[in-house]
C-alpha cells in the first residue's frame, strides 16, 4: 500500500479506514500494517517464466499473402504462435506447433493445402502457397491439437448397412486413436452407452502427420460384411 497526504490548512486530519462484510468500518489497526521490508539473503531472485501452450485465438498472422496473390506464383505470410495470455513463443518454444493452412476458392468445394515451415526464429512459422485459380479465395489458418481425432457419434433412425452421417447426434468426443476392440456399448467399449445401442454411426475427423516421407498404406478392419467404412485423405476417397 502507498498513501500520500499534503496538509495546507494548518489542521491535519487523515485516517485510513477499511471494512468487510463481517467488519464494520474502522481505522486500519497497526497489527495489519507492516513497514520497512528487508530483502532476505539472495533476494531479488531472477527467474524466467515460459509461455504456456499455444492458443489459436491469441496467435496472429501477418504478411502480404493474406490479401493478395498472383496465379502461378508463390504467396506467403507468417504465423506468430502465442499463448492464451498473448505471450509470444518466439524465444521459449520447446515443442512444435501444428498449424494447418487451407485455401478454398469460392468456385470450388475442394480444399487445397499449403505448407507450414518453422522459421529460423522459434515460434514463428512461414506459410507458402501457390494459387492457380483466379478469383476470391479463403485462406483458413488453424492450430491442430495433437492427441487424437474428433469423433461425432450418431444414432441413425434405422439399422440400414448404408452409412449415414445423419440422425441424432449423440456425443462429440476426442478419441486418441481408432481402435474398437469391443463392439457395441458394452463394458470397455470406446462408445458411450448413452449413444451406442445395437447400431450406431460415427465419423472421425482431423489431421494425420506421417512419420516419414515415404509410401504409406492405410487399411481398415471391420467385424463382418454388415458393417461399412469409408476413409478420405485430402478429400479423396481411398477406402470404400
Amino acid at each position: 500500500i502507498k498513501m500520500e497526504y499534503k496538509e495546507v490548512t494548518s489542521t491535519a486530519y487523515a485516517k485510513l479506514y477499511y471494512s468487510t462484510q463481517s467488519i464494520a468500518r474502522r481505522v486500519v489497526p497497526s497489527s495489519r500494517l507492516f513497514h520497512t521490508p528487508v530483502h532476505i539473503f539472495g533476494s531479488p531472485f531472477r527467474l524466467y517464466v515460459d509461455p504456456t501452450a499455444t492458443c489459436a485465438t491469441k496467435s496472429t498472422v501477418m504478411g502480404p499473402g493474406l490479401s493478395y496473390a498472383t496465379s502461378g506464383h508463390t504467396a506467403s505470410f507468417t504465423v506468430q504462435a502465442k499463448d492464451k495470455y498473448s505471450n509470444t513463443k518466439t524465444q521459449w518454444a520447446t515443442t512444435e506447433d501444428y498449424f494447418v493452412v487451407r485455401a478454398t476458392p469460392s468456385t470450388l468445394t475442394k480444399i487445397k493445402y499449403g505448407t507450414v515451415k518453422n522459421n529460423v526464429v522459434k515460434g514463428k512459422y512461414n506459410v507458402a502457397y501457390r494459387p492457380t485459380l483466379c478469383g476470391s479465395t479463403s485462406i483458413i489458418t488453424t492450430l491442430a491439437v495433437q492427441g487424437g481425432l474428433t469423433a461425432t457419434y450418431y444414432t441413425p433412425p434405422t439399422a440400414s448397412p448404408a452409412f449415414s452421417g445423419t440422425g441424432v447426434t449423440g456425443r462429440l468426443v476426442i478419441q486418441e486413436k481408432i481402435d474398437f476392440s469391443v463392439l457395441g456399448a458394452g463394458a470397455g467399449s470406446k462408445c458411450d452407452s448413452t449413444v451406442c445401442g445395437t447400431f450406431f454411426n460415427v465419423r472421425w475427423e482431423g489431421f494425420i502427420r506421417p512419420a516419414d516421407a515415404t509410401l504409406h498404406t492405410y487399411t481398415m478392419q471391420i467385424n463382418d460384411v454388415t458393417e461399412r467404412v469409408r476413409v478420405w485423405l485430402d478429400n479423396s476417397l481411398v477406402i470404400n
